[in-house]
């Protein structure tokens, strides 16, 4: 699953353009303040078998509760709809009479966007594009969005009240948010959620669609992902700033104009111990045609390199390591190329595990030494592998995935143009 996420960000890079795709940093016409806040609990999508962190939020009037992925690699909100009380056929029995699908009929506030619209320019056409536009008598603007492991969403875009609960006052109520209603959704990339919530840079992300209301800002910590599935206390999602807030520590953000969705970042330098690995400047950095570069992406779990960058931290993490190597033909997970044999029988439990620090050094000064629960998984018993894997397209880029960020409080300071990391435990403010 992990591996067609990649595919799906390389295709959205290829394209250009997605679903709103065009970056924004002036403030929405909903925005009202700049003083407020909101958080929402985070859950490990694990008791799904999904790698990705899922946010609760409500939709409509009266609200109706849905489960959304958290995803900072796309822009477009979209729901599980349905006209009826009937949960989408493709959708586990048990996962939908936990979240049962938005039923669009209920709400008293939502409107359709029409095909006139200048939102419905920002969304992906359906196959066939349907009946033509006309401005004196405009359709419901449909939308068609794939993705690489074959999963689709497919419906009409409309506006409704989102509310974020368990904030300042109690919550927020965000009027007119533009989202999918995805009246035909199929695959697995989201089978037992209740849609996407897109937290990208372009406009139709729920940050835009926010504007000043939380200062453009937005952050979460995360727990470890088998955390949900062992029913530990929840991550968080904060909208604003926090009263009690981290001490982050920023890089800027980079502009990649070519893929103005993705949040990405300037790494400069990965160090395997004490150990500055010589990759060349330009595994890291943004070319004229727009490949290239490093993102955040909260949507992946493994972390990603390009092969020039890979094969450096490979060959120097394998030199490190004196635990008994698994082959790779034995690998119990697949694509993960160092798996060591970690039991009481073959190591003497040095330091650190009998593994290296892993260091990445980014832009301005900031640097991340990473607990080895960011870049080590169980994968069986008394086996762990290195969660980093390569992409191998000319086109690739570096992502850093929802793993790597683990037991970090990560901001996105939109106004700013920042990212901030602040090692923290992960709880409620």
């Amino acid at each position: 699953m992990d591996s067609a996420r990649q595919h799906y960000l390389l295709d959205r890079r290829r394209r250009g353009v997605a679903a709103g795709a065009s970056s924004t940093s002036g403030s929405s016409k909903l925005a009202t303040t700049t003083s407020f806040w909101a958080e929402s609990p985070m859950e490990s999508g694990a008791f799904l078998g999904l790698g990705q962190y899922l946010v609760s939020m409500a939709f409509g009037t009266p609200p109706q509760e849905v489960l959304l992925i958290a995803d900072t690699g796309s822009d477009l909100i979209w729901l599980q709809c349905s006209t009826t009380a009937a949960p989408p056929a493709f959708c586990p029995k048990k996962a939908c009479s936990r979240r049962p699908a938005f039923v669009a009929s209920k709400s008293a506030t939502l409107s359709v966007v029409p095909c006139s619209a200048a939102q419905c320019l920002l969304v992906p056409a359906p196959r066939g594009h349907g009946p033509a536009c006309s401005p004196a008598a405009p359709v419901p603007c449909g939308y068609a969005y794939d993705y690489a492991d074959g999963s689709s969403t497919t419906g009409f875009l409309a506006r409704d009240t989102a509310t974020i609960s368990n904030g300042t006052s109690g919550g927020a109520a965000v009027r007119g948010v533009a989202f999918g209603c995805g009246t035909r959704n199929q695959g697995g990339s989201f089978s037992g959620t209740g849609g996407v919530i897109g937290l990208g840079q372009g406009q139709l992300s729920f940050p835009a669609q926010s504007g000043s209301l939380f200062a453009q800002t937005f952050s979460y910590c995360l727990l470890d992902l088998e955390g949900g599935r062992r029913g530990r206390s929840s991550s968080f999602l904060f909208l604003g700033r926090p009263e009690r807030r981290a001490a982050f520590a920023y890089t800027p953000l980079v502009s990649n104009p070519l893929a103005p969705t993705f949040y990405y970042v300037g790494v400069v330098a990965i160090r395997v111990g004490n150990r500055v690995l010589p990759v060349p400047g330009s595994e890291w950095a943004i070319d004229v045609l727009g490949n290239g570069g490093t993102v955040i992406d909260s949507g992946s779990t493994l972390t990603y390199l390009r092969l020039g960058a890979y094969l450096h931290l490979v060959s120097a993490f394998a030199a490190s390591v004196h635990l008994p190597r698994i082959p790779s033909s034995a690998t119990f997970f697949q694509g993960l190329e160092l798996c060591y044999n970690v039991s009481s029988s073959s190591s003497s439990a040095p330091a650190n595990g009998g593994f290296p620090r892993l260091t990445i050094d980014f832009a301005q000064g900031l640097s991340l030494e990473l607990p080895t629960g960011n870049y080590l998984v169980d994968v069986a018993d008394d086996v762990k592998c290195l969660a980093i894997r390569p992409t191998l397209s000319p086109f690739a880029f570096n992502v850093l995935g929802n793993l790597m960020q683990q037991g970090y409080h990560v901001e996105f300071d939109r106004a700013s143009a920042r990212i901030g990391f602040a090692r923290t435990e992960c709880v409620a403010h």
